[in-house]
C-alpha cells in the first residue's frame, strides 16, 4: 500500500477470499491475488482498469505438479499416500490470463513457469531489517554441521521428508521448526523420536528468544521445497546470517553465498550436508558474511519497495501505451 500510495493512488484494501466486496466506485488499478476471487471481481470493473495478478509463487499448475512429484515420491518410498498438504484448489488461470501483467515473487524459476504469458516480472521477497547480527558474535566452529529447518505449513511441499531420511544417515544436527501434521508424524515416527540429531522444535515465532537462540546455534537453512516464491522463511534467516541450502524451487538465487539443490533426491541432499559440515569454519563465516549481504541489499525492504513500484509502473505503461 505505501507504494501505491506513493504513485498517488487511494487504496482499498480487500481480503483476497472476501466474496462479498463488490467494487462500488471508479478504480484505475486492480491488483489482485489467489484464484478465488480474481476473476469475480475483475468482471465487475470496466475494460480500462489496469489489472495486476500478484503472484506470491510458481504457477498454479506448476506448483500443484511438483506437489503431485514430492507426494508421488513419498509413496514410492514408504507405500504411504497422504493428503496433499499445500495444494491450490482455486483455479487461477481466468486471473493470469486477464491479467495486464503479473508481478511474481522469486527469481527466474518462478518467472519462468508463467512462461506462456505475455508480461511477467519477478521481484525478491524481503524481510524487516534489523541489526542484530552485527552485534553477535558466533561459534562458527560449533554450528557447521547445524541446521535450522524453519517452515511454514506443509510437510512434504516443504521437504521435510526427504530432510528426515537424509538426516537420519549423516553426522549432522538438523533443528525443525513446523508444525507436524498427524498423519506425517505416524509415517516419520521413528526419524522423529529416535534419532539423537533430529530435534523436533515445533512452530517458533520468527524474532522470538527461541528463534535467535536456534540461529546462533545454526550455521545454515536448508530448505528442500518443492515450490515457493523466494521463500520469505529462508529469506527471514539469511538476514541472521544463516547459510541457504536451497531447492531451485525456493526460488532463491544463492550466487556466492549459499548452495542450490538440484534434485532435492535424498542422495544430494547427504552429500552436501556432510560437505558442508567439514568445511572450515572460516568457510562458514565468510559465507554467513555474504549471506547477510545479499539479504540486507537484494532481499530488504527498499530493494522490494523499489522494485514493486517499478514493477507497476511497467505494467500500467504498456497497458496504457
Amino acid at each position: 500500500m505505501h507504494v501505491l500510495n506513493e504513485l498517488g493512488y487511494i487504496v482499498d484494501v480487500v481480503e483476497w477470499n472476501d466474496n462479498k466486496f463488490i467494487p462500488g466506485r471508479k478504480y484505475d488499478l486492480f491488483i489482485g491475488h489467489g484464484g478465488c476471487n480474481f476473476e469475480r471481481i475483475a468482471r465487475n470493473l470496466p475494460p480500462d482498469v489496469v489489472k495486476i495478478y500478484f503472484s506470491t509463487g510458481l504457477y498454479w499448475k506448476e506448483h500443484n505438479r511438483r506437489e503431485e512429484e514430492r507426494f508421488r515420491w513419498l509413496e514410492e518410498r514408504r507405500g504411504v499416500r497422504l493428503p496433499y498438504d499445500r495444494w491450490i484448489y482455486h483455479s487461477e488461470e481466468y486471473a493470469n490470463q486477464s491479467a495486464d501483467g503479473i508481478i511474481c515473487l522469486g527469481n527466474q524459476v518462478a518467472r519462468e513457469s508463467y512462461s506462456k504469458f505475455p508480461l511477467i516480472i519477478n521481484l525478491n521477497n524481503a524481510a524487516y531489517h534489523e541489526d542484530r547480527y552485527d552485534r553477535v558474535k558466533k561459534d562458527y566452529a560449533s554450528g557447521r554441521n547445524k541446521f535450522l529447518f524453519f517452515s511454514g505449513g506443509g510437510n512434504i511441499h516443504k521437504g521435510l521428508d526427504l530432510l528426515l531420511e537424509a538426516f537420519a544417515q549423516v553426522n549432522a544436527h538438523l533443528y525443525i521448526c513446523q508444525h507436524i501434521n498427524e498423519g506425517f508424524y505416524k509415517v516419520y515416527r521413528h526419524e522423529l523420536e529416535d534419532f539423537l540429531n533430529i530435534h523436533l522444535i515445533g512452530v517458533v515465532p520468527m524474532r522470538s528468544l527461541r528463534f535467535y537462540e536456534l540461529v546462533d546455534k545454526c550455521n545454515l537453512v536448508i530448505s528442500p521445497s518443492c515450490s515457493e516464491g523466494s521463500q520469505g522463511a529462508v529469506v527471514e534467516c539469511m538476514h541472521q546470517g544463516l547459510i541457504p541450502v536451497v531447492s531451485n524451487a525456493t526460488s532463491i538465487d544463492t550466487n556466492d553465498y549459499g548452495i542450490t539443490l538440484n534434485t532435492c533426491s535424498i542422495d544430494e541432499i547427504v552429500k552436501v550436508v556432510q560437505d558442508v559440515s567439514q568445511r572450515p569454519p572460516k568457510w562458514h563465516e565468510e559465507m554467513s558474511y555474504r549471506t547477510r549481504k545479499a539479504a540486507v541489499t537484494e532481499f530488504s525492504e527498499a530493494a522490494f519497495l523499489r522494485n514493486m513500484k517499478d514493477a507497476i509502473q511497467k505494467v500500467i505503461a504498456q497497458k496504457l501505451g
